[in-house]
């Protein structure tokens, strides 16, 4: 792995573990007003040990990984098979935006964890959104948005494309929205069609700069 390469990862890898410790730190400072408490607080004072820093050689934050997940029991409390990833695009501003992800299952499957993700960028709707159910295809629309953002969408027919670019279209800010949708027909070989569901949507307020989303909701 190159410099840059575990550089970026270890950034990554950081933001990701100290979201984790530092919500148990909160769980294990609930309910105790006193400063003097928190100060003393042995498990406080272990878990903000297991914070890892920029200046943390691979080493030490191998060790801190170790430390929490494993001798504080923090992975039996966290299901982390079924995580969603914000996406990331050339865009004129910033490549780290804010954005809904919607995961989707084949109801037919055996698996329980999502086989296909449909990524809102410039999300505005609440904590509730409404996902509607659709067939994937070989048809493919890409709604290219202002800072070129894009909202992609593979399904079975254009109709069927067009379907959920307008519903999902108005959950998009106004300030980044166009009409600008662009159809292609997959090339080569031809994918199955699929009928997906919505299970759940994932919102990461900064996209790729904080890889954890920071509400869920299931449907």
């Amino acid at each position: 792995m190159s410099r840059f390469t575990w550089r970026r990862f270890r950034e990554v890898l950081g933001r990701v573990h100290n979201v984790h410790v530092k919500r148990a730190i909160r769980e294990a400072n609930k309910g105790v007003d006193d400063a003097r408490l928190l100060v003393n607080n042995k498990r406080n004072l272990i878990l903000e040990n297991c914070l890892i820093d920029k200046d943390d050689t691979a080493q030490i934050i191998l060790l801190k990984e170790l430390l929490f997940w494993i001798d504080l029991g923090h992975l039996n409390k966290n299901n982390l098979g079924s995580v969603s990833l914000p996406e990331s695009w050339t865009a004129k501003r910033t490549t780290n935006i804010p954005q809904l992800v919607i995961s989707y299952r084949n109801p037919r499957s055996k698996r329980t964890d999502p086989n296909y993700q449909l990524t809102i960028p410039h999300y505005k709707g609440t904590r509730k959104p409404t996902a509607v159910p659709y067939t994937k295809g070989n048809t493919t629309g890409t709604l290219i948005l202002k800072d070129n953002s894009k909202f992609v969408v593979n399904a079975v027919s254009e109709t069927e494309v067009e379907k959920l670019v307008n519903h999902y279209k108005k959950y998009i800010s106004t300030k980044f929205l166009t009409n600008d949708l662009r159809m292609t027909e997959r090339k080569g070989k031809r994918i199955k069609v699929v009928k997906y569901t919505p299970i759940r949507a994932d919102y990461y307020p900064k996209g790729q700069d904080v890889p954890y989303p920071e509400w869920r909701h299931r449907y």
